[in-house]
Order: structure tokens, then sequence, then C-alpha cells
């Protein structure tokens, strides 16, 4: 990587880093008030809901962003074309949510569940207004905007739905703070890059955006269904109740990931993009990002696998033992959250070399397998076997991904480990040191503190001798870098 896309990519990745941060700070007090005031219930007409409408808004994406990132030009013809193709597409998705809504009545027996998924649609609207905006963005690498306005979605999002909870309106609450998060990011990002709403098209530039896109949406498609399937089947077979457990289970399970998404995997597409005629300064950028995911995913994972029976029933519990039923799910889930964290880079790293298909051929093996799995899971099993079986779903996509990384990258699965094998070790230490201190302390907040802070210094000191120190240096010295670039 070179010394400017490096210092580039860091200060992004900072940026990001900074406002995830602050966003992560509002979405875990939203998701700890919220789970102290609801119940499994509330979490799981909306949590189904949410799967409705997200499978809809992901079609009215139709990966036109992606094409448009990816693509050696963005003027104004194809800044019009793209935005009226997604306007079209979204105002199908809207009608065809409307439309269908009643059909969620035969799945889930709710009252309110076709209210719910019709107030829930207009976020597709809504989220057309910001596809222009946010490919400028992207294209030009301004994830100092980006994380701006991610972290005011998620600021408006968790102060919505408190404020409604604690007025009472329950399930509503998650609800209207989706609606307010679509908005507030289409206003950030449209007044920092505005642009005249235009409706016309380039017939060229449209057949190869969607094109590029249709192979992305497809691959998006398919993640949608590995990530909601679990979902979808478990409310439908078992019932609110379930899915709410699972709900939170998964939502902490995956947390560690989904913040990695949002601080680094989300910087990684376009500048692989940047780097695509560079396939050694591709490799060392992938090698470096894999490692510091592995440090940071088994830290938090490993950590609340150990003390997650306490941070059920002290955090979310509100000292009650109301969500201990998700505890054996969430640990399960933990481990999955660090496979995904681990393999998702290289998705990132395939779709930014145009190479579409890996990503869609991994993303078919783990929805062959879950379409398998999950149904007997759930029927004939618990909440627990689906996470297991998840977790070994999303495992199989190392059977696609190490032969590809590589055959096209020249990345051999021995480099991999390399990399990622010290952060494996030392949470294997952590695990061993809370099997032997297990029983010395008991439930409430210091309690939960104290063994957060044994098991966070266990886990670093290992992962700092096993490395000699090295890699705390080099990110030591990412941050001044990313400093003097600000």
């Amino acid at each position: 990587m070179s010394q400017s896309l490096k210092n580039t990519t860091f200060k992004n990745i900072s940026y990001n880093a900074f406002g995830k941060v602050i966003a992560f700070c509002f979405q875990s007090a939203a998701s700890i008030i919220l789970s102290r005031e609801l119940v499994a219930e509330d979490y799981g007409v909306a949590g189904f809901a949410m799967i409705c409408v997200a499978f809809m808004k992901n079609f009215s994406g139709f990966g036109i962003n992606k094409a448009a990132v990816h693509a050696e030009y963005f003027d104004e013809k194809a800044m019009n074309t793209a935005f009226t193709l997604r306007q079209i597409i979204g105002c199908l998705a809207f009608a065809i949510t409307i439309a269908f809504s009643g059909l969620a009545g035969h799945f889930i027996e709710h009252k309110a569940i076709t209210s719910v998924i019709r107030v829930l649609a207009f976020a597709i609207l809504i989220d057309n207004f910001s596809l222009v905006s946010t490919i400028y963005l992207e294209r030009n690498l301004k994830f100092s905007i980006i994380s701006f306005a991610e972290t005011g979605l998620t600021v408006a999002s968790s102060i919505t739905a408190i404020i409604l909870v604690m007025n009472g309106f329950k399930y509503w609450s998650i609800v209207y703070g989706y609606i307010a998060a679509n908005i507030v990011f289409v206003l950030i990002t449209y007044l920092y890059r505005p642009y005249r709403f235009r409706f016309s098209i380039d017939v060229v530039i449209a057949k190869q955006y969607l094109k590029y896109g249709s192979m992305v949406f497809l691959t998006g498609l398919l993640f949608f269904a590995i990530f909601n399937m679990d979902n979808f089947i478990i409310g439908s077979v078992a019932g609110l109740a379930q899915l709410g457990f699972y709900a939170i289970a998964f939502n902490w399970g995956a947390m560690v990931c989904s913040i990695m998404g949002a601080v680094v995997f989300g910087v990684l597409f376009p500048t692989f993009s940047r780097m695509r005629g560079d396939p050694v300064r591709m490799k060392q950028a992938y090698l470096k990002i894999i490692q510091y995911t592995a440090l940071f995913s088994l830290l938090f994972n490993v950590g609340l696998f150990c003390v997650a029976d306490n941070f059920l029933v002290t955090v979310l519990g509100k000292g009650t033992d109301k969500w201990l039923p998700s505890l054996h799910t969430l640990r399960i889930l933990c481990f999955y959250g660090v496979i995904r964290s681990l393999i998702e880079p290289a998705s990132s790293l395939f779709m930014s070399q145009g190479n579409t298909k890996i990503p869609l051929k991994a993303a078919l093996l783990v929805a062959l397998i879950e379409l398998t799995l999950v149904y007997p899971a759930i029927r004939f099993g618990s909440i627990e076997v689906v996470g297991l079986a998840v977790l070994l779903a999303y495992s199989c996509q190392l059977l696609v991904y190490l032969p590809a990384l590589k055959k096209c990258n020249n990345i051999l699965a021995g480099e991999v480990w390399t990399h990622i094998w010290p952060a494996l070790a030392s949470g294997l230490v952590m695990l061993l040191c809370y099997f032997s201190l297990t029983g010395l302390f008991g439930y409430g907040l210091v309690n939960l503190a104290v063994s957060v802070l044994i098991l966070t210094l266990v886990y670093l000191v290992v992962y700092g001798l096993l490395t000699r120190w090295r890699v705390y240096l080099q990110l030591r010295d990412l941050f001044p870098v990313s400093r003097e670039c600000l």
C-alpha cells in the first residue's frame, strides 16, 4: 500500500472509529434501556417486521451504489442515471411492501404486524434520496462525512427509541427510531453534497450499472437471507418470544462485527478498488486488516462469552433473569461473530477486483446449509441448535474463500494463520482464566466490571508477549499518521 493511500485509508478508519465510539455509546445505551423495558415478544414484533422491510430495502438498492463507486467515472449523466434507477426500483419496492404486508399475519400471530410493516416501508422511500450523495462521498473517500452521517443516524435512532420506550410505546419505539435514523442520514449527506433531482437515464450507463449491480445485488440478497433466514423461521415456527430471545443473542454476538463493518470494512471496498492494479499492495493491506480484526474481535467476543450470564442478568435484565434463556445461544454466537469478522474482508477484496462470483458462491453455500438446517433445528430442537447451525453454515465459507485467496491473490492459508494465531491463542488463555476463576465473582455491576478488567488485561498482555509488542507499536504509529492528515 502506497504511503499516501495508506495514510488516507487509516485516516478514514480513524474518522470511522471516532464516530463509531460515539455511536456505540448511544446504541449500547438504547439497547440496554430497551432490553430493560421491553419483553421478548416486543423484540419479536419489531424484528420480524424489520426482516420484511429490510428485504425490500435491499432490493431497492440493486447494487447501484457499488456499481457507481466501482465505475471509472461518475459525471452528471451517471449521477442522474443512478438517481433515476434508484427511484424507479425503490418506488416499486415500496409498493410491493405495502401490497403484500397483510401476508405477514399468516406467519406471525400479532394484530399490529401489518401496521408495523407499512410504517417501516417508508424507510425505503426515504433512503432513495441518500444514494447520489453517498456515492460521491465513497468515491472521493470522504469517510469523515459518512462517519458523521452514520453517527447522526445512530444517535437519532437511539434518542428517539429511548424517549418513546420510556413513554410506553413498546415495540413502536424501535419502529419510529428506525424511521428517524433514515431521515437524519439523508439530511446530513445531502447537506454536505447537495444535488439537483433530475430524472434521466443514459442507456449505456444504466446497462453497466445494472450488469455489475445485479451480481452485487444477488450476493447481497443471499447475505440478507443468511443473516435473516434464521430469524424468519424462528418467528414463524417458535413464536415471537423465542425470536426475541434469539434476537438479543444475535445482536450482541454479532456486535463487534457490526462495528468492524462500519469502522473498517466500509472503507475497504473503495480503498481496494483504488489498489486493484497492484496485487502486492492489496495482499499486504488484506493481511494487515485481518491481523487487526482478529485482535479486536477475539478480545470482545471471547470476553462477552465469559461474562454473558452476568451481563444478561445485571445489565439487560435489570437484575432479573428474563433474558437468561438467551445465554447459551449468545455464547454460541460469540464464536459466530469472530468467524464473520475474519471472513468479511475477503468479500470486500474480491468485490473491489470485480470478481463478484466468489462472494456469490460463498453466499450460496451458506444459504444452502442454513436452508437445510435451520428449520429442523428450531422445529425439533431450540434456538441454541439454530445458533450452532448458523455458526457451522457461516464457517463453511472458508472452503470457498481460502482456495480463492490463494488462486486470485496469492494469499496462502499459512499467511492468514500467521496473522491471526496470536489473537486465537490469547483468546484461549482468556477462556482458561475464566474457567479457573468461575464462581469467584457473583452477579452485579461491580463484579462485572472487575471480571471484564481482569480478562481484558490477561488477553492484552498475552497478545503483547506473543507478538513481542510489535502490533501495538504499529497501531500506535498509525494514529499520529492519521492526525497529521486531518
